[in-house]
């Protein structure tokens, strides 16, 4: 069983939650109400969105790719079963899968509730539907603080690897969000708030099964039969 290289802290996990769910709940609440493109929103999808499918357009739709539900499915599948195989932990790769299927229930049930119209550019890629939280840019952010989580218990401190992981997984999920709103299928604010969405979705599934201090033993007494 290898060790675990950090602790939990659940309070100051569970401030970072909550700021994050007041956040979103002031965004869905000013969303329900007024629905449309706010100024700022406009002013920024005329500066980034693409109007046709040119090489600007073709890589950043292959980018929102990588947030789809299928491609967050099998990376968090992936990740758990490491998880399994590295550390014996049922607590920790129930979390992986966890925290991404969160968001992605969540967001299928606040498209319904808020009603959010996708823009008018959305017809380029052909989406459908309401836009506000984005599916892929709150399933790639729930994976992204999963990441985050996995690199803080496999590396120590100060390792540059503990570093370069955690950037990776800022990246990614920037990345997505920014592709949904350059391919015309989402807002801003949408992948904001999905942003959001997905850390909270994450952050409860590591408050709920993880414990106060992460070490190996302690995850891996799910693992452990009775008796």
């Amino acid at each position: 069983m290898r060790p675990i290289q950090c602790t939990i802290p659940k309070r100051s996990l569970a401030i970072v939650a909550a700021l994050c769910a007041a956040a979103f709940a002031a965004l869905a609440i000013y969303l329900w109400e007024s629905p449309h493109r706010t100024a700022i929103e406009g002013h920024i999808t005329d500066a980034i969105t693409s109007t046709t499918k040119d090489g600007a357009y073709r890589l950043f739709d292959a980018i929102g790719v990588l947030g789809s539900t299928a491609a967050v499915a099998v990376a968090a599948v992936v990740l758990a079963a490491f998880t399994w195989w590295w550390w014996r932990s049922l607590r920790l790769a129930v979390v992986c899968v966890l925290g991404p299927a969160l968001a992605g229930v969540g967001q299928i049930v606040l498209k319904e509730v808020i009603g959010r119209p996708r823009p008018s550019s959305a017809a380029l890629s052909g989406e459908s539907g309401f836009g506000f939280p984005s599916a892929h840019a709150s399933g790639a952010t729930a994976l992204a603080v999963v990441i985050v989580l996995l690199a803080f218990a496999a590396f120590p401190q100060r390792h540059p690897l503990r570093a370069v992981v955690v950037i990776a997984a800022v990246l990614y999920a920037v990345a997505v969000a920014a592709a949904r709103v350059v391919v015309g299928a989402h807002l801003p604010l949408d992948v904001l708030g999905a942003a959001l969405l997905g850390t909270v979705a994450t952050l409860v599934a590591i408050l709920v099964l993880l414990p106060e201090r992460a070490t190996a033993s302690d995850l891996a007494r799910s693992a452990t039969p009775p008796g």
